[in-house]
């Protein structure tokens, strides 16, 4: 007798430890020109950063909004769309 067990294939992004690095670096991009548009209504100017972190990466199927605490990874489909935070805090002058 041959016992069969059938799965659907998961998919996994291979470089993923170089994707996160260069979305690390767009996110604080986007937060210094948030923090720009901020400072700027208000008549004051972003200075040097003083620090940042990132958050949990969150790897979704394209469109999706389901997100987790702790991170998430879908591996049902071969089609990505990863996300990650970042927190960072600037002088303002």
């Amino acid at each position: 007798r041959v016992l069969v067990s059938v799965r659907n294939p998961e998919y996994y992004i291979s470089d993923l430890p170089e994707l996160r690095v260069a979305l690390i670096g767009r996110a604080v991009a986007d937060a210094k020109s948030r923090a720009e548009a901020i400072a700027e209504s208000t008549g004051q100017r972003v200075g040097k950063l003083q620090s940042a972190s990132s958050g949990v990466v969150q790897v979704m199927q394209p469109n999706s909004i389901e997100v987790s605490d702790y991170g998430s990874y879908d591996t049902s489909t071969i089609d990505k769309q990863v996300m990650v935070t970042a927190r960072a805090v600037f002088l303002i002058r």
